[in-house]
């Protein structure tokens, strides 16, 4: 018998013991629950690391049947073992001939003088596997890998193929390719070959199979495609113990490898678990095992199982309340046992019925995760909701705003669109917030008063994107600072801790107004700012103004910066900040003059300083330097000449000097500097005096020493380079801009060097009176960069700017569904959804909603502004939303239409669902009905038995039934002349159930003395379901709070009593009807 048949025999036993293995699994249904079955079967490629290499033609397939032994939900790992069945087929070629005399026996019986050993082993194995999976990662991916340990057993034979078809060598074919080089001969050795491996190698005959113990290891990487198949690439590798595997055993001892690298496909399957149902209850009480049993078929055709939180609705959401009510709606999940609810990860008790399960949840302050999980016999589901609760508060606060995305407040984005989550509290209308990027505020952000969630989608510049959300209500401002880095690493200093550890009084340093006595500008509003060190929050600061408490302020904690315009009223306003720690306190306060007068030709006020005034020469020139501290461009600074503007003066933004050379006037001459500043501006003047052809005199006796000192009055700045359009990481909208900036003291244009983009340009205008610079230039879209460097005898300075180009927006979206139209219908399962979008660039800004789901699954044209793709409908109305934004607005667009089955009747039981069960003797139902003309054509079944008991309006039937005790049969058909439909779904009534039985714990009996005024009452009470189920009245006045264990059936509730007798009435009901129990306590 040759190897073929005998692998071809066991093949089919193992396919007939796999048949009667799958038989035993009565009722066996797949399903994305891992903790049961597996079938699976691979493909692929073998490869064998022996005497002999391995060539083309080798192949190898693979079948298994394996049990879970250890999986939980959420673990980490989970194991299977797994039966494997395997064949593999290995060809060899050596392209380094074999000479006589041959080693190898069944050579030295040819009459070969060179031979090419060539090889085909045909390879049974059989094997039992450990599979150890990562568990967690597959149920929240659907990727997994596992690594494979094993034990097998392999059955080989070895052929050769020495001989043509025709009985011959290849003696003298052989010989002439000993010289050609190993492609060719190889391209020679297959047309010589005829590949028919008709010789045993050496060892091996018919009759003679060999057999070794094989370990192996591998790995295998997978997805799941469904709840129940799996698709896998794997790589598993044999060790053979023997060196028998390519036929030659004569080159060396090293023992021969098999490599098996395949793809495939995973089944999952498990046996269905008892009906718990049959044993329901109110509470946690434990259910048999070993019920015996069997699931009705019916019940196989249920759906994967739903968990959908219903309450609260908001995602996510603000509560106002520590306690707060959870309530899901759950499909296809019939008992509490496949029920579990977490809040931060603990586990909590809940009420439960085959539609709801609701709990009433404690929260804590800040953020918390609610998670209900739910599973059946086909797998598992769940739902989470972020809550959010704010803390117990008497009052309205000043508001607070929390950071959710980006996570810290420095933060490095890979992306240049992100959007920015905030929760924002005690704010109620979207007008009391503001956000500013780089000092420039967006309008086009979401605000939910409700949840006090807070976003908006922005494109960030290249660089460093400084960004503050500010908030405010009746109490007060509540900022948040944060600084997001695009295609730049953050410095290492970037993430501020404005309190490492506080060992010290707090310190105070007031960075706007600059000096103790400051004349504001025209205006009644002053930009303060000052920095506070050694606090931890905005409650250890106190602000006043004039002596009054200001709250509206901005605190930043991470920066300790404090900001806020302040209107004055007052000549003279005192502000003054406090702040407080453990150490002490500190107080630092300003005085801020409105409209002050000018200090006449004084120069004690230091905000501008003459430094330095030469004495007039014959022809009443001077040379004069003026220090301005708070000056930052020569923008901000005039000066005048007896009343008359001066324009040749240069300024030093890093010494802050301004210098010039001026002709006096005969006589008394008046020199004034103005600085006007965003906030205040500052004035002084000097006074002196010329007589032609002779020396002037300070009148106010202000020349220094500097006055005898020789100048030949050039000017020795250094070049200073002040860029003016664009702003540094400012985003413009023109293709074709006009680049302008501001170069002093470089009096020609060749020393002057400008790029763009890394390209020089040449091509500028430049005014050397002035120092403007312009210059034309065409954009890039996306990212532009402009290099100017400036260079003169006294030094070189350079300016760097990066700026972006967008291409601008005509309008805000606009959105139309094309297809389908609105009340359009079709009997087809699927229909074309087409949509117009304009003004949208991206996917990121488009939302589509299919029936009350986020549906992603669309394709979008960018250049002819379409989305598009076919949409899946379900039986009856289906409601398709399409949503889009850019910075200038937003649009939607919403149509309804319907899927209808012409011709022939078309029905769907909505309600009652499959399995349920009830303890009432009757159920209401309600279908979809399609084609069919009036109630008649309709009818509803219970058990067989029709029933008429229903009304049929704009395609929908309700109807209510009654039902045996037991499970029932409710069948809703339709009739019309072109045929019938039906629908099916079963219930089961448990049977009428008892009225609520009150037993007393505490007190044990009516009509007791007791001495406390506060007493615990506890009952037990059976037949109800929770705490609202039960109302319980002391002295005609209802108790709020009662508390019902499922765990003993016991109720808990705390009395007040008043001295002398106390009535307490107890009622409890349910479905069948109303208990009460009446006793009276005694407080002396």
């Amino acid at each position: 018998m040759s190897i073929q048949k005998k692998i071809l025999i066991i093949v089919s036993i193992l396919i007939l013991d796999s048949s009667l293995f799958y038989s035993q699994l009565s009722g066996a249904s797949f399903g994305k629950e891992k903790n049961g079955y597996t079938a699976s079967i691979s493909y692929g490629g073998t490869n064998q690391f022996s005497d002999v290499p391995t060539t083309s033609g080798s192949w190898g397939t693979s079948i298994a049947l394996g049990k879970n032994l250890f999986y939980n939900e959420e673990s980490l790992f989970s194991f299977d073992l797994l039966a494997n069945l395997s064949y593999f087929v290995t060809k060899g070629l050596d392209l380094n001939p074999k000479l006589k005399p041959f080693n190898n026996k069944i050579l030295q019986n040819t009459n070969y003088d060179l031979f090419y050993y060539n090889y085909k082993n045909s390879l049974f194995n059989i094997g039992l596997d450990g599979k150890l999976s990562l568990n967690k990662f597959r149920e929240e991916q659907n990727w997994y890998l596992s690594l494979l340990l094993g034990g097998n057993w392999g059955i080989y034979s070895v052929k050769m193929d020495l001989k043509d078809q025709n009985g011959n060598i290849y003696s003298s074919k052989l010989d002439e390719i000993k010289n050609l080089g190993n492609s060719e001969k190889k391209k020679q050795l297959k047309t010589i070959y005829d590949g028919k491996y008709e010789t045993y190698a050496e060892g091996f005959d018919k009759f003679a199979l060999k057999s070794t113990l094989m370990p192996s290891f591998g790995l295998e990487a997978g997805y799941d495609l469904t709840n129940s198949i799996t698709f896998f690439i794997s790589d598993k590798l044999f060790y053979s113990n023997t060196n028998y595997l390519d036929g030659e055993i004569h080159i060396d001892n090293a023992k021969d490898w098999l490599n098996y690298y395949n793809f495939g496909f995973n089944f999952y399957f498990h046996k269905n678990s008892p009906n718990y149902n049959k044993y329901k209850s109110t509470g946690y009480e434990e259910i048999p095992d070993d019920t015996g049993y069997k699931i009705p078929k019916e019940v196989e055709e249920h759906n994967y199982p739903e968990v959908k939180i219903i309450i609260p609705t908001q995602r996510p959401y603000s509560s106002p309340t520590r306690e707060l009510m959870i309530k899901a709606k759950i499909n296809n999940i019939n008992s509490a046992l496949d029920v579990y609810c977490k809040v931060n990860g603990q586990k909590v008790p809940f009420d439960f019925n085959t539609k709801f399960v609701q709990f009433i949840a404690q929260l804590e302050p800040g953020e918390n995760k609610i998670q209900i999980y739910g599973k059946n016999d086909f797998g598992q589901s769940r739902d989470v909701i972020s809550v959010f609760y704010q803390g117990d508060r008497q009052e309205l606060s000043e508001p607070e705003i929390k950071l959710i995305n980006p996570p810290s407040p420095v933060f490095k984005s890979e992306e240049d669109i992100l959007t920015i989550k905030a929760l924002v509290s005690f704010v109620k209308n979207k007008e009391d917030i503001q956000i500013l990027a780089n000092g420039q505020p967006f309008k086009s952000y979401k605000y939910n008063p409700e949840t006090g969630e807070f976003k908006i989608k922005v494109r960030l510049a290249e660089g460093l994107n400084r960004f503050e959300i500010i908030a405010q209500n009746e109490q007060g401002k509540g900022m948040n600072q944060f600084d997001i880095y695009y295609k730049m690493d953050p410095p290492d200093d970037s993430q501020p801790d404005n309190n490492p550890a506080i060992t010290k009084e707090p310190e105070i340093v007031i960075i706007n107004p600059v000096s103790s006595k400051t004349n504001l500008k025209n205006t009644d509003l002053l930009d303060f700012k000052a920095r506070v060190k050694g606090i931890e929050g905005k409650g250890q600061i106190t602000f006043t103004v004039n002596d009054r408490k200001n709250k509206y302020y901005d605190f930043d904690p991470n920066t300790g910066i404090i900001e806020d315009k302040i209107s004055l009223f007052d000549d003279i306003n005192i502000i003054k900040i406090t702040a407080n720690n453990a150490y002490g306190s500190t107080t630092k306060e300003i005085t801020v003059v409105i409209n002050g007068q000018e200090d006449n030709g004084s120069t004690e006020n230091k905000d501008i300083e003459f430094v330095s005034v030469s004495n007039p020469d014959n022809d009443c020139k001077v040379d004069v330097e003026v220090k301005i501290p708070a000056a930052d461009s020569k923008n901000q600074l005039k000066m005048q000449l007896n009343q008359f503007e001066i324009k040749n003066f240069s300024f030093n933004r890093e010494t802050h000097l301004l210098k010039s050379t001026l002709y006096l006037d005969e006589d008394e001459n008046i020199i004034k500097v103005i600085f006007n500043g965003d906030v205040n501006t500052f004035t002084e003047t000097y006074k002196l005096s010329c007589n032609l052809g002779g020396t002037g005199n300070d009148n106010n006796d202000q020349n220094n020493d500097n006055g005898d000192m020789e100048d030949d009055g050039l000017d020795k700045s250094q070049p200073e380079i002040e860029v003016i359009y664009p702003q540094k990481e400012s985003i413009v909208n023109e293709e074709m801009i006009s680049f302008k900036a501001r170069v002093l003291h470089v009096p020609l244009k060749e020393d002057i060097r400008i790029k763009f983009n890394n390209e020089p340009v040449s091509n500028f205008i430049y005014d050397y009176e002035t120092g403007n610079i312009i210059l034309d230039l065409t954009l890039n879209e996306g990212p532009n960069i402009v290099e100017i460097s400036a260079q003169n005898p006294y030094g070189d300075t350079k300016e760097t700017i990066a700026f972006t180009y967008e291409i601008p927006l005509k309008g805000p979206p606009s959105v139309f569904i094309n297809s389908p139209r609105n009340g359009f219908k079709t009997d087809e399962e699927t229909v074309v959804f087409r949509a117009t979008i304009e003004n949208v660039k991206n996917t990121e800004d488009i939302y589509v909603t299919f029936n009350g789901e986020d549906y992603q699954d669309f394709n979008f044209d960018q250049e002819r502004g379409i989305i598009f793709t076919h949409l899946p409908l379900q039986l009856g109305k289906n409601t398709l939303r399409v949503e889009a934004e850019n910075r200038l607005g937003t649009d939607e667009d919403e149509v309804t239409f319907y899927q209808r089955k012409e011709v022939v009747p078309a029905v769907k039981i909505l309600k009652p669902k499959k399995g349920l069960i009830v303890l009432a003797a009757f159920i209401h139902v309600e279908a979809i009905i399609q084609n069919v003309k009036k109630k008649t054509d309709a009818m509803i079944y219970i058990n067989g038995k029709p029933s008429k008991s229903f009304t049929l309006e704009s395609e929908k039937l309700t109807g209510k039934v009654y039902l045996e005790n037991g499970k029932n049969e409710i069948v809703v058909k339709a009739t019309n002349d072109y045929g019938n439909a039906s629908d099916t779904t079963y219930v089961t009534f448990g049977g009428k159930p008892e009225k609520p039985v009150i037993e007393l714990i505490n007190p044990k009996k009516s009509g007791i003395t007791v001495t406390n005024q506060k007493f615990e009452l506890k009952a037990k009470i059976t037949g109800i379901k929770h705490s609202s189920f039960v109302t319980i009245t002391v002295n005609n006045v209802e108790i709020k709070n009662v508390f019902y264990y499922k765990e003993n059936n016991t109720i808990k509730a705390d009395l007040n009593l008043r001295k002398g007798w106390n009535y307490i009435n107890i009622s409890a009901f349910n479905d069948t009807g109303k208990t009460n129990m009446r006793i009276k306590l005694f407080l002396e």
